[in-house]
């Protein structure tokens, strides 16, 4: 009897380590329980080979404003901004407002005009089961960056292919990343000051361009910073 018990055990043990790896192929511990069914479901798959996935955002709540995806990792989350009331808001709640330790990616408050402005930092959460942004901090690794060269940013009127040029690695007790610009020269001056302190540099940043930030924790320091820029491929 303690034998067939035994076997019955192993069997179980087994069945539940092969059902846990057919889940993680499929993605579906990467996915933050933050992120309710209806949001996910926003994401419109192509239905034929060649055509782009699409968002549905008339069932997104109104604060969403973008999605990002960066196809072969993990990042495929809405976009909220941030409020100028409360700018930590959406570290620790989701989209509908809730409560939620894994947070929703968004806007930093210092992006004046939102997706309009010159630079436009988007932050996620590194977290310890590889959801959010947590893929985000290997780009640090030249070999991970250049097998990753698409961000796409989804936004209700278009879609905007990106291209990751600069990842640079800061130390936020030192320094933030400023967010501020008067005009497109003083942009340009500051990502030639990036370029120059950048681990990666995969290309130069286009003059007159408007650039996307995608920042998340890291470790390199206690309070290390990973930095993607990416600006719009130039079709």
């Amino acid at each position: 009897m303690k034998r067939t018990t035994k076997r019955i055990a192993t069997a179980a043990s087994v069945v539940a380590i092969l059902l846990g790896i057919s889940l993680l192929l499929a993605g579906q511990w990467r996915t933050p329980p933050n992120i309710p069914p209806s949001v996910r479901d926003a994401v419109v798959e192509p239905q034929q080979g060649g055509q782009e996935r699409s968002i549905d955002w008339d069932v997104l709540p109104r604060n969403v404003v973008a999605w990002v995806y960066v196809p072969g990792t993990s990042i495929d989350y809405p976009v909220v901004e941030g409020s100028a009331a409360d700018p930590g808001f959406y570290l620790f709640h989701d989209v509908e407002g809730n409560y939620s330790a894994w947070g929703t990616p968004y806007i930093a408050n210092g992006c004046s005009d939102g997706l309009e402005s010159y630079l436009v930092m988007i932050y996620g959460h590194h977290m310890s089961d590889g959801t959010m942004f947590a893929d985000l901090a290997k780009f640090s690794d030249r070999a991970f960056a250049e097998g990753h060269g698409e961000i796409v940013l989804y936004t209700p009127s278009r879609t905007i292919h990106l291209v990751p040029k600069l990842v640079n690695v800061v130390n936020a007790n030192d320094r933030g990343v400023l967010l501020a610009f008067d005009d497109q020269d003083e942009l340009t001056a500051y990502m030639g000051r990036e370029s120059e302190e950048s681990e990666v540099v995969l290309g130069e940043i286009p003059d007159n361009s408007r650039v996307y930030a995608f920042v998340t924790c890291s470790y390199e320091t206690s309070n290390s910073r990973t930095v993607v820029y990416a600006v719009e491929e130039v079709q």
